[in-house]
């Protein structure tokens, strides 16, 4: 080989090797174009999703902070019509009887058509997702199967339509009816309704509970209205009762008594010992009669009086009475035990009437009691409510007529035994009632008895 055949051989084998590096580099170039496009679609999809995820949080947010139905409704619409950019959209809830729904939000093209209208429950492409409790993706030239069209849906382009559940239970859907701009709808927008739909779901029902609640408080409202106005009109019987009692029954009364009294100092002495003991009976059964309807009035006033509560020591008012029942029969033999510093939040001359009744009935019924004794204390402390007690050693009385204790005229012992009026311990219980408390006894006969109560 020549010398001159030596750099042609090498001018080849430099052109080969410059063709060959040129076509790498065509084909790298390509593939960087490629990755560079992968990555524009990349970054495409991933904003897009991000705009997707921040409106799926936003309409959360939205429709889910929000109690009122009907504005709920309005807003899932909206939102849901931006949301999968529909021409029309819809709300079909299921009615109470559940053999119908009606479209309870609309929003778009001819929506003021639809709005308010109900359905039998298999009617159209709504009743198909209800009662099938599945979505509908719709688009030409695909059919879908139902029971029957409405004239609502005849000639759509395109539909997507999902069920609404809320824990298991259908309540309803959405429904977008023709895409903006034209085409159909696509599974990405049906992955978004039905995500949309859940948080529908959450907030129709939470709107629902509260309209619920709301119309249960204003029927109790209504009901606490109702009733205080009948109160009223029963306080004001009672009112009209008590001045009856207090005029027109204690009058006649005072006559009897009054004549009874002039007959026996103006002819006395011309009457025997029989009419002069029927005229006695006559002034002492008048009498007891006025004391009773005294005792009716104070029952009565316990009723209707305003409660005012304060800061009430229970232990000097025992003090104070056991005192005064002393100054009153001094010779009788009692000892009061009163634990001190026991106090209540109550209408002070309401827990005077209380200890008062109580702690008399136990001074009356140790009567025959050669060493009487009288306890007032705190029977049990606790957060449900302090227990209070009056415990005597008197005569007691059999427990199983221990229903009969508080009920008025209900004595358990005869006038001949102790007098009384049947009035004190029913007072009492009004009382307790009154300031939402309790009251009970326990007793022995012959071994005394103890009266429990609390004062809320």
């Amino acid at each position: 080989m020549t010398d001159t055949a030596q750099p042609i051989s090498q001018d080849l084998i430099m052109l080969e090797t410059l063709q060959a590096l040129r076509t790498e580099n065509a084909r790298l170039q390509q593939q960087v174009m490629s990755l560079q496009q992968d990555m524009t679609g990349t970054q495409e999809q991933n904003q897009l999703l991000k705009r997707e995820v921040a409106l799926m949080q936003e309409l959360g947010d939205v429709i889910v902070s929000d109690l009122d139905l009907d504005r709920v409704l309005a807003l899932v619409a909206s939102k849901g019509c931006e949301l999968i950019q529909a021409v029309t959209f819809l709300v079909p809830i299921i009615n109470k009887n559940r053999d119908s729904y009606t479209y309870a939000a609309a929003l778009g093209k001819n929506a003021d058509d639809i709005f308010g209208v109900t359905f039998p429950i298999r009617i159209g492409m709504c009743g198909w997702v209800i009662t099938h409790e599945k979505p509908l993706l719709f688009g030409e030239p695909r059919e879908w199967l139902m029971d029957e069209k409405t004239s609502w849906e005849e000639g759509q382009p395109s539909a997507l339509l999902v069920p609404l559940l809320w824990k298991n239970r259908i309540i309803g859907g959405l429904s977008g009816m023709g895409k903006v701009g034209g085409g159909s709808f696509t599974r990405r927008d049906l992955e978004l309704l039905t995500l949309f739909a859940n948080q529908v779901s959450i907030a129709i029902e939470n709107a629902s509970l509260y309209q619920e609640i709301a119309a249960l408080v204003g029927s109790l409202e209504h009901r606490v209205e109702q009733r205080t106005l009948e109160l009223a009109a029963t306080n004001k019987e009672l009112e009209s009762f008590s001045y009856s009692v207090s005029h027109d029954l204690r009058a006649p009364l005072r006559s009897i008594d009054g004549f009874s009294q002039a007959l026996v100092e103006d002819y006395g002495a011309t009457l025997d010992g029989v009419a002069i003991d029927y005229l006695q009976r006559i002034r002492s059964n008048a009498q007891h009669m006025g004391k009773l309807i005294e005792a009716l009035l104070q029952l009565s006033r316990l009723t209707r009086d305003e409660i005012v509560v304060e800061r009430v020591n229970l232990s000097i008012i025992a003090g104070e009475i056991a005192t005064r029942l002393h100054e009153v029969e001094p010779d009788k033999d009692v000892v009061f035990e009163v634990q001190e510093g026991l106090v209540v939040s109550a209408d002070e001359r309401m827990m005077r009437v209380l200890m008062e009744n109580l702690l008399s009935n136990a001074w009356k019924y140790t009567g025959k009691r050669e060493h009487a004794r009288i306890e007032f204390g705190l029977a049990e402390k606790s957060e449900s409510g302090d227990s209070y007690y009056v415990r005597d050693n008197g005569v007691g009385f059999d427990m199983r007529q221990v229903n009969k204790l508080f009920r008025p005229f209900k004595r358990l012992h005869s006038d001949r035994e102790f007098v009384g009026d049947g009035i004190g311990l029913a007072s009492v219980q009004r009382v307790i009632q009154r300031h939402g408390g309790k009251i009970w006894a326990e007793a022995t006969v012959g071994e005394g008895a103890t009266f429990y109560f609390t004062v809320s």
